[in-house]
Order: structure tokens, then sequence, then C-alpha cells
């Protein structure tokens, strides 16, 4: 599904027009986007929660070179699923 697919079953579902849907959908990622760029998590009830997580630097084998290399400390999305959602997804109810 992408972002067109998503506002329109959205408008039928909510019977909003789809340029409301648009706006208040931007809104969202707009905010869960300012929200994870000053590392800050970011909870949606059932749905689930997202954050910045820091992987510390680590040494990795690099199979052509046949050497282990240091890579640097990185920042990386994760997502933890609600339980509601999870409950969902195990029925089989989605």
């Amino acid at each position: 599904m992408n972002t067109h697919e998503l506002i329109v079953q959205l408008s039928t579902r909510l019977e909003k027009p789809q340029e409301e849907i648009r706006s208040v959908l931007k809104e969202v990622i707009g905010r869960l986007r300012k929200a994870l760029a000053h590392e800050q998590s970011f909870t949606m009830q059932n749905f689930g929660s997202f954050s910045i997580q820091k992987r510390d630097k680590r040494k990795a084998f690099h199979p052509i070179a046949k050497r282990y290399m240091l890579l640097p400390p990185k920042l990386f999305l994760r997502f933890k699923m609600a339980k509601a959602l999870r409950e969902r997804f195990k029925g089989g109810g989605v």
C-alpha cells in the first residue's frame, strides 16, 4: 500500500475529503520526523512506539578482505509494536 492508496482508503472509511486526510497524515509524519530528529520517542496508542537507539562501535569481519574492521557507532530507528496490535496479528484479525 502506498501513500495515495492509504489516503483514499482512510477517506472512504472516515467519510472525510482526501485533502483533509492528506494534511493530517502530513502533519503526523512531520511530527514523527521532528521527534526522531531530536532523538525523542514517538508513541501511537494501540499501534506502537518509534525510538532512536545508538549502536556502539563494534568489530565486524569483512569476508572479501578477510580481515576485521572497526565499525563506527550509529543511530538506528526501532519500532516496538503495541500489545493490542500484536494480539490482532496473532489472532489473524488484520
